[in-house]
């Protein structure tokens, strides 16, 4: 039931000729929820996702997001798949089992087998974390904060690369919550680096901000950190939303309380 319940992303922004982020859900349960259903499902999400809590939801959640990846054919070229690490650079481990599940469906395989790291993505050093940093700093320093922490797992440089010369270099990066887009526009900025072919971010929750596009010349080894980077230029672009996606979640709840 939660597969067919799915038709709609909340969120769609084409950031480039060549990049597109996406968000499944509305974060902003408290004020702006359009009925105490989905208050209830975006919280209980929430709790799941940032502190391992409400483990019932787990798996309508992960029909949710499973639907929204295979009801279109947009994801189906897709050779890799990443997720952002945390501040303290560990990984999500629903969010890990999630991304995890969509590759399996889409056969698509690791570098090799016995990897160090199965994420595409590697925090190095811890960093702040997010929240707990003031709105106006996260403005201002941007995707900067990532870049001296974040780099490409090297494990997956010889297929980037035999993927770069074949055209197919395509890869989605996944994260639980967006705000500014920071994390996912420090990834995009390393992957055009890379002349990547095409690059879809996705997050669960989306906090209603306009996506802060930073453009950077970036030199050096991105599979380390240390890599220069020089910004060019910044705008905002705001999304197009659908409400129809507020509507499903809240019917979410009552397929969860109907079993």
């Amino acid at each position: 039931d939660a597969l067919n319940n799915y038709n709609s992303w909340y969120t769609y922004c084409q950031i480039d000729d060549h990049t597109t982020v996406f968000s499944l859900m509305d974060a902003r349960y408290k004020y702006y929820s359009k009925s105490d259903d989905e208050r209830i499902m975006v919280q209980k999400f929430e709790r799941l996702l940032k502190s391992g809590r409400e483990r019932d939801y787990y798996h309508i959640l992960l029909y949710h997001f499973v639907a929204s990846m295979t009801n279109t054919n947009f994801f189906d070229d897709i050779e890799l798949f990443g997720m952002i690490p945390s501040s303290d650079c560990s990984l999500n481990e629903d969010m890990f089992r999630f991304m995890q599940q969509v590759r399996y469906i889409k056969k698509k395989r690791l570098p090799h087998n016995n990897m160090r790291d199965e994420n595409l993505l590697i925090r190095r050093y811890p960093k702040d974390k997010a929240h707990e940093a003031r709105r106006e700093d996260r403005l201002y320093y941007g995707p900067e904060i990532e870049f001296s922490t974040l780099c490409i797992n090297s494990e997956f440089e010889d297929k980037i690369y035999k993927l770069k010369d074949s055209q197919r270099l395509k890869v989605c990066i996944f994260d639980d919550y967006m705000t500014h887009g920071n994390s996912f526009n420090a990834v995009r900025n390393l992957f055009n680096h890379l002349q990547a072919d095409k690059v879809v971010c996705v997050s669960l929750g989306y906090f209603g901000n306009p996506f802060e596009k930073w453009d950077y010349d970036i030199k050096g080894d991105v599979f380390n950190v240390g890599y220069e980077y020089e910004l060019i230029q910044k705008n905002r672009i705001i999304p197009t939303y659908n409400d129809s996606a507020k509507e499903e979640v809240a019917k979410l709840y009552n397929i969860f309380n109907s079993y």
